[in-house]
């Protein structure tokens, strides 16, 4: 689509609130991702009111729209202490009303069920967020976002445990295998992008159950790429 999609900022955690409250009002689906959706499920709740914070917001493509109307940008830069950014739209075709969403890269489009976007209301600092089940959370970052920074690496090994110590979620890692062939079929057709061996390590360090044959199939298209030639990955 061309879009920067980093929108603006909300006040600050009692202001959360009234922000969700303003994107009901205007009937935008979202979901909150990124580390406040990580903080949510780890119960990382030692965040105060005046404390400065990433808001990552999941929108359908026709409500990533409605969020450039100046009016709704003028209700929403309430204050500017909490930035918000649905960039992450430009990787996930978020489709909640239909049975598929898309995994989105360049032309790539591959369709993943809705179902894993179904929401869950979590606390945070004492205010209902809605974001998406623990586990499809962290596939999000191993398709989604930039590079990744220590502090992202702390944040998603973090959820990775609260996922493997909380089975209770009606999805497993074989619900996620779309987003496993994603990766795979990105590396084969942009052999050159760096950015696949985090998110190739991020899958591999949370499921043995991942196919092994397509770790090492990446590897060694990286490997003979950057390095020309694959042999100390055989």
């Amino acid at each position: 689509m061309g879009i920067e999609m980093r929108d603006g900022f909300v006040n600050n955690f009692p202001d959360l609130r009234l922000f969700q409250e303003t994107l009901k009002s205007h009937e935008i689906d979202y979901r909150v991702m990124g580390s406040m959706a990580i903080d949510s499920y780890c119960n990382n709740n030692n965040r105060n009111s005046g404390q400065n914070a990433d808001l990552d917001l999941l929108v359908t493509r026709p409500d990533y729209i409605k969020l450039k109307s100046p009016s709704l940008i003028n209700q929403l830069n309430s204050g500017g202490r909490v930035k918000y950014d649905s960039s992450i739209s430009k990787y996930i075709d978020f489709r909640p009303n239909e049975d598929y969403s898309f995994l989105v890269f360049r032309e790539m489009r591959l369709p993943v069920r809705s179902k894993l976007f179904e929401p869950r209301v979590n606390l945070l600092a004492n205010q209902e967020i809605k974001t998406i089940p623990a586990i499809t959370l962290f596939h999000t970052f191993s398709v989604c976002g930039g590079i990744l920074r220590p502090k992202d690496w702390e944040k998603i090994l973090q959820l990775a445990r609260y996922v493997r110590n909380n089975p209770g979620e009606k999805l497993s890692e074989e619900d996620f295998a779309d987003f496993h062939k994603f990766l795979d079929i990105r590396s084969e057709r942009y052999p050159f992008d760096i950015w696949l061996l985090g998110r190739l390590q991020i899958l591999l360090s949370f499921s043995p159950a991942f196919s092994q044959d397509i770790a090492l199939r990446i590897r060694k298209r990286i490997a003979k790429n950057y390095l020309g030639s694959s042999k100390d990955w055989e």
